[in-house]
């Protein structure tokens, strides 16, 4: 079910505290971002205040979420929790505030200001824990279930010569 939001400013001026919830289908999350697997659909809590000028939309949403570690590739279950918040405004003396969205009409849809805030609320870099140890860049094997026993050392090739004067230098 999409959250659609409708008031209109003489119904905000009756009644200043305009309070909502409600649920906002989260399915882009998982079309649009690799490492999301799958979402539940997006809890919405929020309110809309009018200030005398402007509509202020203020709340939360919330979802759980099943992503991607980006090291080790294992699933893991990932809450997701983004507040947002949206000042919006009838007068067209707003039109030079880059911080109101000018109203042309009495429907205000909220839809898009939730699912961005739960856009931005996926980071950017999945992991399943903070300790994730990754997979071996040797043998693909998942290190946080076992060593593999691959050597893993890297030698950057600008410093193998200075490998080679240091071996020299301990032979004579």
């Amino acid at each position: 079910m999409d959250l659609t939001l409708q008031f209109s400013k003489r119904v905000l001026q009756e009644q200043p505290l305009f309070e909502l919830s409600g649920e906002l289908s989260t399915a882009r999350l998982v079309e649009e971002i690799q490492e999301v697997q799958s979402v539940t659909v997006a809890t919405v809590h929020g309110a809309v205040e009018w200030t005398g000028k402007v509509a202020a939309l203020t709340g939360t949403a919330h979802a759980d979420a099943v992503c991607t570690c980006c090291r080790c590739l294992q699933s893991f279950p990932q809450r997701l929790e983004a507040a947002f918040d949206e000042e919006y405004s009838w007068s067209k003396d707003s039109l030079d505030d880059p911080d109101v969205v000018f109203v042309h009409q009495d429907v205000v849809v909220i839809d898009n200001v939730v699912e961005e805030s739960l856009f931005l609320s996926v980071p950017p870099f999945p992991v399943c824990r903070e300790d994730c140890k990754g997979l071996c860049a040797v043998c693909g094997a998942n290190l946080n279930d076992a060593e593999c026993g691959c050597d893993r050392t890297v030698v950057d090739p600008r410093f193998e010569a200075l490998k080679d004067l240091l071996s020299k230098a301990d032979s004579e």
